[in-house]
């Protein structure tokens, strides 16, 4: 509501209290809170900085909740039952509770920040016969603004068409020579390449 906290705070904090006890109002303070404040001034880079710590963090997210997922479905399947099988003996179904319930004890014992690279999802890169092509393109996209101060993430972001405050979808997006043009490239891999020719190009 744009009010500044601590004057509000004072303000209530100061009516006196035979008001409060004819029961016009009540005021009541019994609940810990945290204030902070958020000033808008930041310049686009500012804001870029930000976008590219907050998407970070969200990728990490999605990588490790989706390792948990991959590690749940190999756990599930390594007890499960092949599917021409009606009716499992059972002793190979007690077997197999017995083993499921040891696989789930394991998991939930498991330290959530244990590293779990050797998980990580496969990256399916760039074709290494078309590496040179992208690079090509790379170079003629910083030879059209060379004025401006690109970072690899940055470059692969217009290619994909993903605007940012920087380098916003309303300005970029007219150039139809390099907006959404290698959409179909891997995200990771063509901001990789992108670094390396922004390197060169210094």
């Amino acid at each position: 509501m744009g009010w500044e906290f601590r004057r509000v705070r004072e303000s209530l904090g100061r009516i006196p209290w035979e008001s409060r006890k004819v029961g016009k109002f009540q005021v009541e303070f019994w609940e810990l809170s945290f204030h902070f404040r958020a000033y808008g001034d930041l310049d686009p880079q500012e804001l870029d900085s930000s976008w590219e710590f907050l998407n970070s963090q969200i990728i990490s997210r999605e990588k490790s909740e989706l390792r948990r997922l991959q590690r749940c479905f190999r756990t599930f399947q390594s007890v499960a039952f092949p599917s021409f099988i009606p009716e499992p003996p059972e002793q190979e179904q007690l077997e197999k509770n017995s083993q499921l319930r040891e696989l789930l004890w394991e998991y939930f014992q498991r330290d959530p920040t244990e590293s779990e690279e050797d998980e990580e999802e496969k990256n399916p890169g760039i074709p290494p016969d078309q590496e040179e092509e992208i690079r090509a393109e790379i170079r003629k996209f910083l030879a059209a603004y060379p004025e401006e101060e690109f970072s690899g993430r940055a470059v692969a972001r217009i290619f994909h068409g993903i605007g940012s405050p920087r380098f916003p979808a309303r300005i970029f997006g007219r150039d139809r020579r390099f907006w959404r043009r290698l959409l179909p490239l891997e995200f990771r891999s063509l901001s990789r390449l992108a670094s390396q020719e922004i390197l060169a190009w210094r």
